[in-house]
């Protein structure tokens, strides 16, 4: 199979020719840059099977934040105060208006360059504290990724403490109707300034589902979604963001009754089913190799030292997402993925939290992006 990272025309391609030749039912993209690869042929591809991504002009609602923060800015789902910047130099004027800690956050996690893609997240090198520091930080990063057109500058965000938390849904592919919810409680994350939750809880949240739900309404969603909110010492929950695809926190919702994989099978093979709309509350789970390791690192890093420890070593008796003894060949997978990961951030393909990185400083000559997808 083509490599994705490395040339998506070819891995289209390569899809396309297996769906032709085998009898598949239905392809399920687990992560964005597949999705966004496969909602840009669904169209090719449902000649001969169903293919669970929704219309690439519904999926870019959720990939690109800025559409998803000007969306629920419009129905009155609160946000963080958010800056929409169209020219580099804008930052000055920006950075004499917003309220300090605040975020530089891409607008989308997955840029396609030349054939293929980087990633950008959200890492502590995004936090600034002051004015110099984000035109300092923001005109380094623009510098770092020159390739970016207007309409894809990173945001300028209010930073918002407190806890996250995690609304899930399924929406019926055949006419948007709610089929299963569930809802989380981040109780750790890497970085420990906010990404990938490492250990949560699962919660009984109606507001934040409600919430989740409007805004899902309004992008005129279908298949399965996360909507991330922070709830602040005020209380008020304020989006973050949305993934249209499975979530990595998925194992939680199945180990609390919520199996979203079978119910997508179901919804969009045409089969009918009783929504799932209860489920258990209080059972946790863990992501510990490399996610919770990192996140006690980054923890004894940042001055936390032997409290963390503790708590690091409490939650052994959590069940993990994937590592489990009556699963050996999933848990050596899991195991050689976590070793590939740490052996690229060594050669310098992706920094510690994620991001998938260019092989050298690109120029606009060098790299071509599309900033349809």
């Amino acid at each position: 199979m083509p490599s994705l990272r490395k040339d998506k025309e070819k891995f289209q391609k390569a899809i396309l020719r297996i769906v032709t030749r085998l009898p598949i039912e239905l392809v399920i993209p687990v992560n964005e840059e597949t999705c966004l690869a496969l909602a840009e042929c669904k169209e090719e591809l449902e000649e001969y099977c169903f293919v669970a991504v929704p219309e690439l002009e519904i999926l870019l609602k959720s990939v690109d934040k800025g559409l998803s923060i000007r969306i629920a800015e419009e129905i009155g789902v609160p946000c963080p105060k958010t800056f929409f910047l169209e020219d580099v130099d804008d930052i000055k004027e920006v950075s004499e208006e917003v309220s300090y800690p605040a975020v530089i956050k891409p607008r989308r996690k997955v840029i396609w360059v030349g054939k293929g893609f980087i990633t950008m997240k959200v890492n502590p090198e995004n936090y600034v504290r002051s004015p110099s520091e984000l035109v300092r930080k923001y005109r380094a990063l623009v510098a770092r990724y020159p390739f970016l057109s207007p309409d894809l500058l990173p945001l300028v965000q209010e930073f918002v403490p407190g806890q996250g938390y995690g609304a899930e849904f399924l929406l019926s592919y055949r006419d948007g109707t709610l089929k299963a919810v569930f809802a989380h409680k981040r109780l750790r994350e890497y970085p420990i300034t906010g990404g990938v939750s490492t250990l949560r809880i699962g919660i009984k949240a109606p507001s934040l589902l409600e919430l989740g739900l409007k805004l899902l309404r309004a992008m005129n969603w279908r298949g399965v979604a996360m909507v991330e909110f922070k709830v602040g010492p005020d209380g008020v929950p304020r989006l973050m963001e949305v993934n249209g695809r499975f979530w990595g926190s998925l194992p939680l919702a199945i180990a609390s009754g919520v199996d979203f994989p079978f119910l997508l099978y179901l919804d969009i093979m045409g089969h009918d089913f009783k929504p799932v709309l209860n489920y258990r509350a209080g059972v946790m789970r863990r992501w510990l190799i490399p996610a919770d390791v990192l996140w006690l690192l980054d923890s004894i890093a940042s001055g936390c030292g032997l409290n963390c420890l503790l708590e690091f070593l409490r939650s052994f008796s959590v069940p993990d997402d994937v590592l489990s003894f009556e699963d050996i060949p999933g848990s050596m997978g899991i195991l050689f993925m976590a070793l590939k990961y740490m052996l690229d951030v060594m050669k310098g393909r992706r920094s510690l939290s994620g991001e998938i990185l260019p092989k050298l400083s690109p120029t606009p000559q060098l790299a071509q992006l599309s900033s349809q997808t």
